[in-house]
């Protein structure tokens, strides 16, 4: 199998990750306790694709691992805001990171690559920020990633449902 290409989104894009949404959200805990908003999705993936690019707070980085005529494995949506949202300096984040099973086995990685060096671009930015959760995988093999990039565990993330 060929490589894929890493490339940025596009509006043609928005049905395959929509899908590709939709899948993750079937793989996740999360899965019975909400209902997937296809509008809802759409929207999220339009607005992030109009803000891609730029180099300030709130500027969107939304590239795709694409293996030819829009068969996408994997995505990347990262953003730019406030370090802790309080202060001058910048911190790139994650909004979503998800290769779907079968996906290139390098594609997760390279994504995070370009995702970094965009954000080693931005003026102001001093820290790269990820976090991973078992919401759809393990949050080792993420983590694993994660550390390879070059990246420290610096805490953990703690959650409560709330049952309604």
């Amino acid at each position: 199998m060929a490589k894929s290409k890493i490339r940025k989104a596009t509006f043609s894009d928005i049905p395959v990750l929509c899908e590709l949404l939709r899948e993750a959200y079937t793989r996740s805990r999360f899965r019975g306790a909400s209902s997937f908003s296809e509008a809802r999705t759409k929207a999220m993936l339009m607005n992030a694709i109009q803000r891609d690019g730029g180099n300030s707070e709130g500027s969107i980085f939304f590239a795709v691992s694409d293996r030819g005529e829009r068969d996408i494995d994997a995505f990347i949506i990262g953003i730019i805001q406030s370090l802790y949202l309080i202060t001058d300096k910048l911190e790139a984040t994650d909004l979503f990171w998800y290769a779907k099973e079968g996906a290139d086995a390098t594609s997760a990685k390279r994504l995070l690559r370009v995702m970094h060096k965009w954000a080693a671009t931005c003026p102001n930015v001093v820290l790269l920020r990820q976090g991973n959760t078992d919401a759809i995988t393990s949050r080792e093999s993420s983590g694993r990633v994660l550390k390879g990039s070059g990246m420290r565990l610096t805490g953990n993330i703690y959650e409560k449902d709330i049952q309604r």
